[in-house]
């Protein structure tokens, strides 16, 4: 599995075909699952952050935990909230079984803090999840030599498995940050075969800043 990166003027980015509407049908299902990894007693509950569907009905959840002591500086500095550094998902199959993935990437901390969105109204994590065809799972997550410089962030894209395989690691480029949640946006496309579109905001070599636009194949 590697990521392909094609770049994109602005004429020609418009070609990538971006589903905005879809006929989604509803059901009504109970569904109980119990957490097996996070140890009995804790103060810190886990909470989902993040819930995606795969074209087959596998659904992709996002599970933290809040770091009980607040260890983490970088968050401090941000003024957000430091989360236990561990990645979680689990993959729900239609059939009720759930693999649980529980990973340490060994990544920049600024990775495993929670933050205000640029509008106040909800929290936000720099770690995003996609479920990209058959089994496999892309994370973004971001490396910076200065958390206090919104132009010295880096975003990257890993991909595994559902057997918790790193299949690539691969650096996105440069992006801007403000508050230390990127600019980017992931699209996947409607054929999940055909890969994603990421766009960011970032900054050239006087200053400025310019909308980058990328797509990648799968």
């Amino acid at each position: 599995m590697k990521l392909t990166n094609f770049f994109y003027n602005a004429v020609t980015q418009y070609l990538f075909l971006i589903s905005f509407w879809s006929l989604i049908k509803t059901t009504k299902s109970v569904f109980t699952y119990t957490e097996s990894k996070f140890g009995i007693g804790s103060p810190q509950k886990p909470f989902v952050t993040d819930i995606k569907i795969y074209e087959d009905n596998t659904i992709l959840v996002r599970v933290i935990r809040f770091d009980s002591i607040q260890t983490n500086n970088d968050c401090l500095t941000l003024n957000g909230s430091s989360l236990e550094q561990t990645l979680r998902i689990r993959v729900i199959r239609s059939n009720g079984k759930t693999i649980e993935i529980n990973r340490d990437l060994n990544i920049h901390p600024i990775n495993y803090c929670l933050f205000n969105d640029i509008g106040n109204t909800s929290k936000v994590n720099p770690n995003k999840i996609y479920p990209l065809r058959n089994s496999f799972i892309l994370i973004t997550y971001m490396t910076t030599t200065n958390v206090s410089d919104i132009s010295a962030y880096e975003e990257w894209g890993i991909v595994i498995d559902w057997n918790d395989t790193i299949r690539s690691n691969t650096s996105f480029g440069t992006t801007l940050v403000i508050d230390g949640l990127s600019t980017s946006k992931i699209q996947l496309n409607t054929d999940d075969n055909l890969g994603f579109l990421r766009s960011t905001l970032a900054v050239d070599g006087n200053s400025d800043v310019f909308l980058k636009w990328q797509q990648y194949s799968v």
